[in-house]
């Protein structure tokens, strides 16, 4: 029988990390003069949002993952999730890349082998908290991601209607877009995407009881993820939502979707917008984009196909443009991507680096005959293309095609063995993580939110149990969050 000595500081701590995590940072911007960095945006976003989030996961799945012992180190997930951490260090390690940029990860992602074994203590510390005490976990998580959404979404709103609070502290200069503490409007809706989905899972485990506040919420949370304007994230809520539906068959359920889709669609088109941020539905240009990513990611893969037994280690998509260029196809991303003039036309591309210059200065000097109404036009260019914006490429390159495979079982696993049941014994957990694998297939996981939806994993695996939990002893509990 797994001990509970500790069991109660770590469901309390697994509700304070969902809450908390995407709202660490440093505020470094208000002490730290922007002339003492070259590329401010970066730069400040490494230190001041991305390195305090790692390090705080590491810390949090280490403590964490030292108060669930016993581990349960025969149960699938723990192998799938230390695979996975096993794929990460062998890729690193094949990479050819400096042992930086694998222990800490690439500018501008910091995604390497530091933060994914801070991501695997995670998982398996929630896992090991939800098998003690499904129904009181179950709960405790799902209550701090409607929190941590519900924070998230305000300062999202706020954010829109010309308030932003966040900025200041990280950034030299205003955001673009809502963006909530996140960074990025695309990464802010796949948090608030998982946030809504759980917080309508919560709102059917709590029928018949009082639970206003959670509708309340899930409103409050759609309305950003409208304001965001991610393509992605409205396709992967759909999805959700019909899946969701379709298990619960719960007419309560049904009327609270219903609210979320009419608040999501006021949030883009009625609220206020001072600062007549742009971003809309109808813009097929970044689509085009990812299709363009996407054949360069798989042309990378034909030339090299050692990628699919081990990757290229956290940074494998950028090393691969870097050491042989496709200049060609990066000049046509390049061209939608930077909106370049209608009359541009190239006369001549040159890859420079200097002598004994580290890898990633490689630049690209694009000489143009006609840029608008310039002749003869030279602009210097560095190697954008880090990331191939889809979860399952994105994997293959980085970790090979295992990885690819165990993210799937991951993912999609919960949702199979759910199938046999009219009725998902817990309250349509499974239908999260489909939701969130749909979001990924055109975008990739980042350290600001992948940790949540790792969350959601091991919550959502923890329930696959041979005595599964009936949705009224679960719904007895989560009802207490009414």
């Amino acid at each position: 029988m797994p001990s509970t000595q500790y069991l109660p500081f770590a469901q309390r701590s697994l509700f304070i990390f969902a809450l908390v995590y995407p709202l660490v940072l440093f505020p470094g911007a208000p002490f730290m003069p922007l002339a003492q960095w070259q590329n401010s945006g970066y730069d400040s976003a490494e230190l001041f949002q991305l390195l305090p989030k790692i390090c705080f996961l590491f810390l949090a799945g280490l403590i964490g993952f030292m108060v669930s012992r016993p581990i349960p180190w025969r149960e699938p997930l723990v192998w799938l999730l230390g695979g996975h951490l096993g794929l990460v260090v062998l890729g690193a390690m094949l990479s050819g890349d400096d042992f930086t940029f694998n222990f800490l990860g690439p500018p501008r992602r910091m995604d390497g082998i530091f933060y994914h074994l801070g991501l695997v203590l995670l998982g398996i510390f929630v896992y090991s908290t939800l098998r003690r005490d499904p129904q009181r976990g179950l709960r405790i998580a799902l209550l701090g991601l409607f929190w941590s959404g519900v924070v998230q979404a305000g300062v999202a709103l706020l954010q829109r209607l010309g308030v932003d609070v966040f900025s200041p502290l990280v950034r030299y200069f205003p955001y673009n877009a809502p963006v909530g503490t996140i960074g990025q409007p695309g990464m802010l809706a796949g948090l608030l995407l998982g946030s809504f989905l759980a917080a309508l899972v919560l709102y059917r485990l709590s029928e018949g009881k009082p639970r206003w506040g959670i509708l309340l919420g899930v409103l409050v949370i759609a309305a950003a993820i409208g304001v965001s304007t991610n393509r992605s994230a409205l396709i992967a809520l759909v999805v959700g939502l019909v899946g969701l539906n379709l298990s619960q068959r719960s007419l309560g359920l049904f009327g609270a979707s219903i609210l979320a889709m009419l608040a999501l669609l006021g949030g883009k088109y009625l609220l206020p917008n001072p600062h007549g941020f742009a971003r809309g539905y109808g813009d097929t240009l970044t689509f085009k984009i990812r299709l363009q990513i996407w054949q360069i990611a798989l042309e990378e893969i034909q030339k090299n196909p050692r990628l699919l037994l081990t990757g290229g280690g956290p940074d494998a998509f950028k090393l691969a443009m870097l050491r042989n260029p496709p200049v060609d196809r990066l000049m046509e991303a390049y061209r939608q991507e930077l909106n370049w003039p209608s009359n541009a036309t190239i006369s001549k591309v040159q890859v420079v680096q200097d002598p004994d210059a580290p890898l990633r200065t490689k630049q690209l000097w694009v000489t143009f005959s006609t840029y608008g109404e310039y002749k003869n036009h030279t602009v210097v260019y560095d190697f954008l293309l880090d990331k191939a914006h889809n979860f399952l490429l994105d994997r293959l390159l980085d970790y090979g095609l295992l990885s690819v495979l165990i993210w799937i079982l991951l993912y999609l696993f919960p949702l199979w063995r759910d199938i046999p049941h009219k009725t998902s014994s817990f309250g349509g957990l499974a239908w999260i993580l489909v939701g969130l694998f749909v979001y990924y297939l055109a975008w990739f996981p980042v350290v600001q939110v992948e940790p949540l939806h790792v969350l959601l994993i091991a919550v959502t695996w923890a329930l696959l149990v041979p005595e599964r939990i009936s949705i009224r002893s679960v719904r007895t509990v989560a009802a207490k969050a009414g």
